[in-house]
């Protein structure tokens, strides 16, 4: 019966990486000083996101944020959600390969933390091959061309999402300061 369990139990860490894609690579830095960086790269998967102009995006959550740092072809937008989007600007394709390309964010917030699995990074924008070519999940021809397009979750460290227990601790001294 143990041998049993433990085979099961080999069978399935076997099968869950080929669920997960692993199209990027993500390296998350922080200065302590609230800039944070993500330096974005091509994962160990055979194949890229790509796209051009406001098709290949990646979003960041983050919380007080007070600028960003747009790589060259690239623009962002803080939305107010607390998420920044920074889309690809080139009007020809672009891709996520194997040269980093650093986003960065200013947050007046300086402790940082790990976000939660429920509020990770996102890559999206179609798919391509290692060699630039369209990746295609069914046969094309000239004239018709059928792309795949898609996106990935990535963890990631970010500013520390202030605590609503810490408002109320202050409240009470904020009103003795105003009261003054």
């Amino acid at each position: 019966m143990k041998t049993i369990l433990i085979l099961i139990a080999i069978f399935a860490l076997g099968f869950s990486n080929i669920s997960s894609a692993n199209l990027v690579s993500v390296i998350s830095t922080n200065n302590g000083s609230g800039l944070f960086t993500y330096k974005i790269s091509a994962g160990i998967d055979p194949y890229f996101f790509g796209g051009n102009t406001n098709f290949l995006k990646i979003i960041i959550p983050s919380v007080a944020v007070v600028s960003t740092i747009d790589p060259p072809g690239w623009i962002s937008t803080i939305n107010i959600d607390d998420t920044i989007t920074w889309e690809c600007t080139n009007p020809v394709l672009n891709y996520v390969d194997y040269d980093l390309v650093d986003f960065s964010l200013q947050s007046s917030i300086l402790i940082a933390t790990n976000y939660p699995i429920n509020k990770t990074g996102l890559v999206q924008g179609e798919i391509y091959n290692t060699n630039h070519s369209i990746y295609s999940s069914v046969p094309t021809n000239t004239m018709v061309s059928v792309n795949t397009v898609g996106f990935e979750y990535f963890e990631i460290e970010g500013p520390a999402i202030p605590e609503p227990y810490i408002i109320i601790l202050f409240f009470p001294l904020l009103i003795m300061i105003i009261r003054r």
